[in-house]
């Protein structure tokens, strides 16, 4: 007989330890022990395959064998599963447009825990939802973590638009119950304040006529919905006090000066009879009784009128009388009528030249003028003429001597 001993080695314990989740895209290390050499399977997204640890990165979930050779060259086999949870989709909103100063409320979704960067103009970097008041246009990224742990970003972008340059329109003067239009410039629409004093308050010009000085406030909005203000101030001034003068009256054909008060310039209407329409004291000479009305305008350009009323009177019939015929040296009494007063002319061979009725006594045949003034100071002429026939050239006849007794024939 013989024999052989046959020794039988024990197949090593391959041990592996539990099993792990990581996320997607993530590694985790694994390891093996009870051998002395190792072989890794899959291979696919081993490190190294024939480690003890490796480190692995699977890209779903995997359950990783390990072969386990000890130094009796006896093998054996473990697992380990590697669990692969995947990323949450994180959201941050729809990206917002704002006009500068404004602010947009950002959501997250996807995800359990957030953390929002940059945290500059956010009012919380560690919220839900967050509200964003950025300067710039500003593209904030959130971190989601869901609640396997695992972590994904989402994007949105706050775009800033900048505030419209919005004119009103230069400061501007009129005077009371003038109007002023005032046009509002840099935007696409506009609102006008306060109304109480505007043709249209949303208009691009509007009128306005403030019966005191007022300060106007346009909003205008741009393409983008961005608002801006601006203001115009349209200061008032009164009406001038504008006179024309006292009503007067003048006798036909006799003239008067109007004079204006109260503004620096004048114009005058109607202009017939005016020796002037723009002159501050026009001498005016109507034919029938007229009213003017002067337009005057002060330094500010402010305007305002007044009436003065012109009567014209006829003048009086004046009759300076009959025709006389005198012997000379013989005088004649002139009646006149038509007036209350008279003056005559010339004044010779006249006993008065103020009297109504005066003895004319003139030297030779002469034509007097007389002018006779009416209760109303209006005045009108006439003529009247004296005749004056010279006296005869009478002769008695030539002297004669005679004797006492005696008597002579006397032949003138």
């Amino acid at each position: 007989t013989s024999t052989i001993t046959v020794s039988v080695n024990p197949l090593p314990v391959i041990t592996t330890g539990p099993g792990s989740a990581v996320c997607a895209g993530l590694s985790t290390t694994i390891s093996a022990a009870g051998g002395t050499s190792y072989s890794w399977l899959p291979t696919t997204g081993v490190a190294c395959p024939t480690c003890a640890s490796t480190s692995v990165t699977p890209g779903t979930t995997t359950t990783f064998t390990v072969t386990g050779t000890d130094a009796a060259g006896c093998s054996n086999k473990a697992v380990v599963t590697v669990t692969v949870n995947p990323l949450p989709t994180i959201t941050a909103g729809p990206p917002s447009s704002l006009c500068s100063g404004g602010s947009a409320t950002l959501t997250a979704g996807g995800g359990v825990s957030y953390t929002w960067a940059p945290g500059a103009g956010l009012s919380c970097t560690t919220c839900t939802s967050t509200v964003a008041s950025p300067v710039a246009t500003t593209t904030y990224t959130v971190t989601g973590t869901n609640a396997n742990g695992c972590t994904n970003t989402g994007t949105v972008t706050v775009t800033i638009n900048p505030l419209p340059v919005i004119h009103g329109g230069p400061a501007t003067t009129i005077c009371i119950g003038f109007s002023a239009t005032l046009t509002g410039t840099g935007g696409v629409s506009y609102t006008w304040v306060p109304g109480s004093s505007l043709s249209c308050t949303a208009c691009t010009s509007t009128v306005a006529s403030p019966t005191v000085t007022t300060v106007y406030t346009v909003t205008g909005t741009d393409a983008n919905g961005c608002t801006n203000k601006d203001t115009v101030r349209v200061s008032t001034y009164a009406a001038p006090t504008i006179d024309a003068g006292p009503n007067t009256a003048v006798c036909l054909g006799s003239s008067t000066t109007l004079t204006g008060t109260g503004g620096v310039t004048y114009v005058w209407s109607p202009g017939v009879g005016l020796s002037c329409t723009s002159c501050t004291s026009p001498v005016a000479t109507p034919g029938t009784t007229t009213i003017f009305t002067v337009t005057g305008t002060d330094a500010f350009g402010c305007r305002n009128t007044d009436t003065v009323r012109v009567t014209v009177r006829s003048l009086p019939l004046v009759d300076g009388g009959p025709h006389h015929t005198v012997c000379l040296g013989t005088g004649a009494t002139l009646t006149p009528s038509g007036g209350v007063t008279y003056i005559w002319s010339p004044g010779t061979g006249l006993s008065c030249t103020s009297c109504t009725s005066p003895v004319a006594t003139p030297g030779s045949t002469i034509i007097y003028t007389v002018t006779g003034t009416d209760a109303n100071g209006c005045r009108n002429t006439d003529t009247v003429s004296v005749s004056v026939n010279p006296l005869p050239v009478i002769s008695a006849g030539p002297p004669a001597d005679i004797c006492v007794g005696s008597s002579t024939t006397l032949s003138p």
